[in-house]
């Protein structure tokens, strides 16, 4: 039985779209990442705790002064907020290629707004799984920083 008309233009279509599908898959991949590692960030700053990657090491000898532990609290506190910021910035750029990539599959490929976003959608619920795991582990380490 033939084909129906047009079915094999569709397929060739959506094939020269997959490799821009892949690049969306991962910037939404990313997005979800720093926006769970934003929420961490901000509860560690909220109970006053500091990431081990996040901290900053003084000389022994400002360290036992009381200038030392003031420099020291509000060093991290400093790093801490510019992480957060760097998180937002990383986001920002992570919008701009994705629409970028939209404009493409629209103007270049001739694929619709509608089904662009469905296909998002699409993407999106497939990274509900990672986005749990990345989740479990961000609460682990915060757990363990309580710990400490």
């Amino acid at each position: 039985m033939a084909n129906r008309f047009g079915e094999n233009d569709w397929n060739k279509k959506r094939q020269q779209a997959q490799p821009s599908i892949n690049r969306i898959r991962s910037g939404l991949e990313k997005k979800t990442r720093w926006y769970e590692q934003i929420g961490f960030l901000r509860r560690c700053q909220k109970e006053g705790l500091v990431p081990k990657g996040l901290r900053v090491k003084l000389p022994s000898s400002v360290l036992k002064s009381e200038y030392g532990e003031r420099l020291k609290l509000r060093s991290e506190k400093r790093v801490l907020k510019r992480a957060i910021s760097d998180l937002f910035v990383k986001i920002q750029r992570m919008d701009r290629k994705l629409a970028e990539i939209r404009l493409h599959l629209n103007q270049s490929l001739g694929f619709t707004n509608v089904w662009i976003q469905k296909m998002e959608r699409w993407v999106a619920s497939s990274l509900r799984k990672s986005e749990a795991k990345i989740k479990s582990g961000l609460e682990r380490k915060l757990k363990d920083l309580r710990l400490q």
